[in-house]
């Protein structure tokens, strides 16, 4: 999982402090009972954490914009014609059957060699959705590689991705959703 951007770790900063500041005054305000700090220091905490909730969800929303776009950008067809997505549907249906990554290798280089476009762009799909399996991604990363070599400017069309070997990587350096590793970060950031 690649860096926090600047811009959450901030505002995960912010919360913190915030809820910091707001236990400190109240554990400092004597002129409540000690039911009515840990009220209040109780009322700071769900504020926190509702904000740190919308930090988490909005980092989130923009992660799925981008795994999105990059992939567009990397396999989207643009199918024009009904017959179009009737083979781009087809592609996509023979790549999600082959049964591991030595076979689309296979599969796409022989595409590649058959001019078939959109089949290759499905095999290429495929293979980048199960690069980001963890236990099983690595293997796929070489179809990933076979893709790109074959397409000079294929990686290097997005800023994100900046070598042909390492195509996935910008997909892979999202953290995926609702991970606890992903809140714990935000935690720590603070």
């Amino acid at each position: 999982m690649g860096p926090l951007p600047q811009t959450v770790i901030d505002q995960a900063a912010a919360i913190n402090q915030k809820l910091a500041d707001a236990v400190t005054v109240a554990r400092n305000d004597w002129s409540l009972s000690t039911l009515g700090r840990n009220a209040k220091i109780a009322i700071a905490y769900k504020a926190a954490t509702s904000a740190m909730q919308q930090v988490v969800d909005s980092y989130e929303m923009n992660n799925q914009l981008t795994v999105a776009g990059l992939q567009r950008e990397l396999f989207g067809g643009g199918a024009a014609t009904g017959s179009d997505a009737i083979s781009s549907r087809d592609a996509n249906d023979r790549a999600a059957s082959v049964p591991g990554p030595e076979e689309a290798l296979s599969l796409l280089q022989r595409a590649d060699r058959n001019g078939d476009h959109v089949l290759v762009r499905a095999v290429a799909s495929h293979a980048a959705d199960q690069a980001l399996d963890p236990v099983v991604g690595g293997s796929w990363v070489p179809v990933l590689e076979q893709f790109a070599a074959t397409r000079p400017g294929t990686a290097d069309s997005s800023p994100s991705c900046s070598t042909s070997s390492r195509t996935v990587t910008p997909l892979r350096a999202l953290p995926p959703p609702r991970t606890s590793t992903f809140r714990a970060r935000l935690r720590s950031s603070g």
